[in-house]
């Protein structure tokens, strides 16, 4: 696969072998059993409140705050002392503290039933984990859902990184934030997305992510980004994120494209892989030193994981952010401990591979929307029952 950047034009990208063809799947009318009016009810309520929530701005600093705790923490670096991090976090809005009583009551019984309810739990443990921000249990509620790199996991991540280097390569950055909101555009235009945009927005951690049910891609604001980080871009927010996206909007409730439980894992595997395929390895080595930086933080404080990484040849603004991410959800980043999700990226990687090389089909995992490799057998047998 390759791609070419014209930045007077739009980007083209040349796709080669089957899972670059296999881009978008719509389902054939009629090919799913209609969901009951209850059904259709919950599904609303589920996917209203994971809105309300809004739990991707609330698990990260506020801007503000990341902002003025990072000058602090580079001023006592030159100084040769060390600080930690003190973060302050938006707080959980009344209507989702009010709409969070009915991710009590169980799923109503329907052929979608054990999807819904996955969902409802799926969301009452995000809540309960932003309920913990700054406190003792943070780490375990968010090892529920994201758990802890295992010792071969760790191991995976650091031969991965052997092979590849812990430093990226040094690329000028010589786009600004509203440059790649413009290429995205074009790209998402160019791959028929047309009712998809860019937004550029300061309440981030990644320099890219999209929202699906809203279908927004989104841009960190002042990233700057080098030429080459389009094709990637391309390849896993457009190619991966926004597609599966885009399938689960043909699927018959919101969760598919809201996401289910595991999708992360699955979906950010699935870019992984993508990009691996298509020779780009930066987003492979990002995931590998993401492994390492959960498992450090998880005993570790912030300052002892950024050295780490510095040590090991990460730059600093990639450490930073490196150790941002796996420390957010802490107020006092001196104390051990992490939101642990980073390690799903890389373990994902490993899944879809292995799922691949024993026969697995990319276009399946493409076609339903925002869900996990392991939903495969049951929205099989959901589809062929109605045939």
């Amino acid at each position: 696969m390759a791609g070419s950047l014209n930045m007077k034009g739009s980007i083209k990208i040349i796709c080669a072998g089957a899972a670059g063809l296999a881009l978008l799947l719509p389902l054939a009318a009629g090919a799913w059993p209609v969901p009951s009016p209850a059904e259709k009810a919950r599904d609303e309520m589920v996917s209203g409140f994971s809105r309300a929530l809004g739990f991707s701005e609330r698990i990260n600093p506020l801007p503000a705050s990341e902002k003025k705790e990072r000058a602090r923490f580079f001023k006592a670096r030159r100084a040769g002392r060390t600080y930690e991090p003190q973060f302050t976090y938006s707080p959980i809005t009344k209507k989702a503290l009010a709409a969070a009583r009915r991710l009590d009551e169980p799923a109503p019984a329907g052929p979608y039933a054990v999807f819904l309810d996955e969902a409802r739990l799926q969301l009452k443990a995000k809540l309960k984990i932003l309920q913990a921000r700054g406190a003792g249990e943070f780490t375990a509620l968010g090892a529920a859902l994201y758990p802890l790199p295992a010792p071969e996991e760790v191991a995976a991540a650091s031969a991965t990184l052997k092979e590849l280097g812990w430093t990226p390569p040094a690329r000028p950055a010589g786009l600004s934030d509203a440059d790649m909101a413009e290429q995205l555009g074009r790209a998402l235009q160019d791959r028929g997305l047309h009712n998809w945009s860019v937004r550029i927005s300061a309440k981030m951690s990644a320099s890219a992510s999209v929202l699906p049910g809203s279908r927004v891609v989104k841009i960190k604001k002042g990233r700057r980004f080098a030429a080459e980080e389009v094709f990637r871009l391309v390849e896993h927010e457009i190619g991966v994120h926004a597609r599966r996206a885009e399938n689960g909007h043909a699927m018959p409730l919101g969760i598919f494209r809201v996401g289910l439980e595991g999708y992360l894992e699955t979906e950010e595997g699935m870019a992984a892989w993508r990009e691996r395929e298509s020779g780009i390895n930066d987003g492979l080595r990002l995931f590998a030193l993401r492994v390492l930086a959960v498992h450090w933080a998880s005993r570790l404080p912030f300052s002892a994981v950024f050295d780490n990484l510095s040590r090991g040849g990460v730059p600093d603004d990639l450490a930073w952010a490196l150790t941002q991410r796996v420390k957010r959800g802490l107020t006092d980043t001196g104390r051990p401990g992490c939101y642990p999700k980073d390690v799903s990226y890389f373990r994902g990687y490993l899944k879809v591979k292995a799922f691949l090389a024993a026969g697995g089909s990319w276009d399946e995992l493409m076609k339903y929307g925002k869900v996990s490799m392991d939903h495969l057998p049951a929205l099989r047998a959901l589809e062929a029952g109605k045939k």
